[in-house]
Parts: structure tokens; sequence; C-alpha cells
């Protein structure tokens, strides 16, 4: 058990790692927030500061939809406070009951909302009545979390995956949004006349949606969100073979040096696929088009979030 002081009165809290922060982790959010207040609890995410199962199996985990600072910073938003945890060995090795008695030390965690199938512990066999009975010892209530049918973060990443971007949308409650800082590409895009943003994101272990050409909004620095075209490739036109996956954004009315600032780019809709064209003026006539393509779809998404 932690000897280490509470650093809060007294809360009800979940634990999970909260990928993407989509509209089911919302509806638990809103629920943990109601179950708190009826209680007269803090509301708190025990939010991992690294996937469980990193650490667990230690193989290269599932592309992610969130780092966890933007996850963080979403909970927040919803109103709920994070305690972040530092999930290592000693933590994996902790059965679900010691699991609770620390959170009992170092959250004074008096209820802790978990779902039913979800499993917690080294002893990860546990059934949820077990978790009950190890909270009633310890003086912590243990409540079945509501579930959001149909919307979870994996079945946002397969629907990232096919492109369907609109279906990711609808899960997530806002367009997938890749964020991270422009980096120097090669300095093509000015020598087909369309200034592109070659986008960085901000780790490696993002999920990046497939090659092709997408209507996106782009944000530069966290100022309003501008209509954009999206390639994800390898530029074939202009590209040799080997050239490494590039993320290139070209911004409706940007015509400026971006490199060293923060992008963030919300994908709305899959254009076409990535081709190779005859010549670099058939390129730039088919980006032109992607433009006037995509300042049609995303006029219904306005210019601004």
């Amino acid at each position: 058990m932690s000897t280490e002081p509470a650093i809060f009165q007294a809360t009800a809290a979940t634990v999970g790692t909260f990928d993407g922060v989509h509209r089911g982790h919302l509806f638990l959010l809103d629920c943990l927030r109601r179950v708190a207040c009826d209680r007269g609890l803090e509301p708190v995410v025990i939010l991992p500061t690294v996937h469980p199962r990193a650490v667990v199996s230690g193989q290269p985990m599932t592309r992610q939809l969130s780092t966890f600072s933007q996850r963080r910073k979403l909970i927040e938003q919803a109103g709920v406070q994070v305690y972040p945890l530092q999930f290592d060995e000693n933590m994996r090795r902790l059965t679900s009951a010691q699991f609770l008695a620390a959170m009992r030390g170092r959250l004074n965690l008096r209820c802790l909302l978990t779902g039913h199938d979800n499993r917690f512990g080294s002893d990860r066999q546990s059934a949820f009545a077990d978790y009950v009975s190890s909270g009633e010892r310890l003086g912590i209530e243990v409540i079945e979390a509501p579930v959001l049918p149909g919307v979870s973060s994996s079945a946002i990443r397969a629907a990232i995956e096919a492109a369907d971007m609109s279906v990711a949308a609808s899960m997530l409650g806002r367009p997938y949004t890749l964020a991270g800082t422009v980096v120097r590409g090669q300095g093509l895009g000015h020598t087909i006349g369309f200034a592109t943003a070659n986008l960085m994101p901000l780790s490696a272990d993002l999920l990046i949606p497939p090659r092709g050409v997408y209507a996106t909004l782009a944000s530069i620095d966290g100022g309003d969100s501008l209509p954009a075209v999206t390639n994800i490739g390898y530029r074939p036109t202009v590209d040799t073979a080997g050239s490494r996956l590039s993320i290139e954004t070209h911004i409706h009315g940007i015509d400026r040096n971006l490199y060293g600032e923060p992008l963030a780019v919300a994908f709305v809709a899959r254009l076409r696929d990535e081709r190779r064209f005859p010549s670099v003026v058939a390129l730039t006539d088919a980006v032109r088009r992607d433009m006037r393509d995509a300042l049609s779809l995303l006029g219904n998404h306005g210019t601004t979030q």
C-alpha cells in the first residue's frame, strides 16, 4: 500500500487509457461527475502516462488516437481532474486489491466507477464482484460504469484505417486530428505553385490515415481552422523511390513559411487515392481541383472550430 499522502480531499474516480477521448468516454465522464456530485466527492480520472499493455507485453502498441497530453487536456475540458498514473513494473505487479489500496492512499478514493467487464491488477481474472468485495474492505464503493453502445477506440481506429473519416468523426464527436510541428520537406510545394506544410506528428505512435488526398481543416498554432488539402503518401510524381511517408498540407490562402510552427490537421473526408501524374503541370491541375472539391465540401463545416 502507498504511504504517499492523499492529494485530494475525497474522490470518485474511474481508470482507463481514454484513447481519443471519444463520445463513449465523454458519456462516462458525465456519469462520473454526477456520481461524484451525489456523494460530495471530487471526480478524477486515473490516467496512465503510458499504455499498460506496453509495459505488460513489452510489444509495440497499437497506433494511438491521441497523446497523453491531448487526453489530459480533453478530460479536463470535460470538467474532470486527471491523476497521471506512472504505470511501471512495480505498478504492474499489484493485485486489484493492492491497486485499490494504493489509490485509497494517494487519492483518498471513496468511489470507483469501472466497467463490468473491465479488468485491472495483476489478478486480471478477478470478477466484478471481487472488486466490489475488495472495495468494501477498504471503504471504497465500486460501481458498474455505463457504456455507450457502438463507440470504442478500436472501432474508431478501424474506421480511420478504412479512410472512413465521417464514421470516425461521429464516434469521436469531432474530426480525427493529427497535431505536430511543421518541418522542412524538399521545398517542392512552391515549384508546383502551392505552398505546403510538412507535418511531423507529436508522436510516432499516433495513427496516420491511409495514403491519399483528404479535405482537411488546418489550425496554425491554435488559431482558426482553415480549409486545406492534405496529401499522405510518397508523392510519386515528384519524389524518387524510397522516399519516406509525408503528410503535406496546402492551406487555402496561406502562402508563407510555417517551419517550426505548431499545426493541427483535422481530417474531414478522403477525396481520392494518391497517384502518379504524367507531369508537374498535371499534378498542379489536380491539386487545384482537389482544393475546389475541398472548399465545396468544407463549406458545411465552417472555417472555425
